[in-house]
């Protein structure tokens, strides 16, 4: 394994072939850790062309330096141990003990706070720096951190895309990937590591740490250690259901990426339920409608929404007046693979009972169940009665994200009257598909 402090020379080269960057993207803010600690400059780094700037004072007092500034010269001196480095605004000239040198920039004040090259700091202090290119981060750390992580690789950071997993580490992974069911959850299997950079560490009172995820294939993220013998750390994705995925980085290599597959037509199959049918007409609204026909309405409406969505392919349990049982409704869903199931109905309690629920049953159905009840309350207006966890059985036997959606109360007469109107249903119809499309991030 390579060693993991850099030299002076190494780091620069590695600096220099970052790409040049945009007047714009020159001042997109970047990600400081110090020793896994997340720094919060009031200014933060930002890339420079091809150069790391970071705050001055607060990475020297952070490595017990004394800073002062000379507003008279323009002038901020660095005192450490026995080592003064003298440098200056908007000039790359500086002086280390007297000594002249060269800047690769020039130092900057933003809201009162000196900016230096990265480099130019980690050459002259005792300290290495790590770049986390997927997660625009610094890392800074001291020699006795470098040395609690000698001959492990040191895991960074763990970040999601809508279609991508991506763990970046500060060395070589020889990581074992597989799936496992009942949960459905990928598990990545990485031996010899240790957690860092922006990834807080395990211990013995910390078990199990969670990273959060902006991928709708995944509802969460964690990571322990699952091996101390051979120091292996466990992430596991916690997926919706089964999900397709293929290692797409190099073997090996310090960036394991995982892609999280589409279908193979890239198309995504949602399955709507419209509630009830045929003999049985649900519930009986306020003034004498069945609640079937106010669910196949909607449904039709939803069917017709997706239909006009390129990377959707929907699917109705039933399109017309007819009975069908709950297993077969979730079984017309398992056996077609869909990707989302979402079954419409209407409530039924008291005159006075109102609001607009969300059910699900499966662990991995609640992402799915909070992203349509957000766009759903939004469009009915009526109170939000919140997301809930039911064993209904129509969304406990399907295989994939299933929910059931109360849209509002039928023996309620101001609800009621609203439901059976096309502007309310047309107004629903549009709140799920967008909900669906959300979820599925198309």
């Amino acid at each position: 394994m390579k060693k993991l402090i850099w030299s002076f020379l190494s780091l620069a080269a590695f600096l220099f072939l970052l790409p040049t960057m945009t007047h714009a993207a020159a001042d997109s803010p970047i990600r400081l850790y110090l020793n896994e600690e997340k720094l919060e400059p009031a200014v933060p780094p930002y890339l420079s062309g091809n150069t790391t700037m970071v705050p001055a004072r607060v990475i020297s007092e952070a490595f017990g330096a004394i800073v002062n500034w000379d507003n008279a010269s323009h002038k901020m001196t660095v005192l450490r141990d026995e080592q003064k480095i003298e440098v200056f605004e908007n000039s790359t000239l500086g002086y280390v003990n007297g000594v002249k040198v060269t800047l690769p920039a020039a130092p900057v004040v933003k809201a009162g706070t000196t900016l230096l090259p990265v480099r130019f700091i980690a050459e002259h202090f005792d300290f290495t720096v790590q770049w986390d290119s997927t997660l625009q981060a610094v890392y800074l750390k001291t020699p006795d951190a470098v040395a609690d992580i000698a001959g492990h690789t040191e895991l960074w950071s763990i970040t999601t895309t809508s279609d991508k997993v991506t763990i970046q580490a500060g060395d070589k992974m020889d990581a074992n990937v597989f799936a496992l069911s009942d949960p459905e959850r990928i598990v990545i299997d990485i031996p010899n590591a240790v957690a860092g950079g922006s990834l807080p560490r395990l211990d013995a009172e910390t078990a199990t740490q969670t990273v959060a995820s902006t991928n709708p294939l995944v509802s969460q993220i964690r990571y322990a250690i699952n091996d101390s013998e051979t120091a292996t750390i466990r992430v596991v994705l916690d997926t919706n259901g089964k999900v397709p995925y293929e290692v797409v980085s190099e073997p090996g290599s310090s960036k394991l990426v995982l892609a999280l597959k589409k279908p193979a037509n890239g198309k995504y199959k949602v399955v709507i339920d419209a509630g009830h049918g045929g003999t049985d007409p649900g519930a009986i609204s306020v003034t004498g409608k069945p609640e079937k026909t106010f669910n196949l309405s909607v449904a039709k409406k939803v069917k017709a929404l997706l239909d006009k969505e390129k990377e959707i392919d929907a699917y109705m349990t039933r399109s017309t007046d007819t009975f069908v049982t709950l297993d077969n409704r979730a079984a017309f869903a398992n056996q077609l693979g869909a990707d989302v199931f979402v079954s419409i109905h209407g409530n039924n309690f008291t005159a006075s009972s109102n609001g607009t629920q969300t059910y699900y049953y499966n662990s991995y159905s609640k992402t799915l169940a909070d992203t349509l009840h957000k766009y759903l309350v939004a469009a009915t207006g009526f109170r939000d009665d919140k997301v809930r966890k039911e064993d209904f059985r129509v969304i406990r036997k399907t295989e994939m994200p299933g929910v059931l959606l109360e849209i509002g109360y039928l023996s309620n007469k101001t609800e009621e009257a609203l439901m059976f109107t096309n502007a309310f249903q047309d107004k629903v119809a549009a709140a799920i598909v967008k909900g669906i499309k959300g979820y599925l991030g198309v």
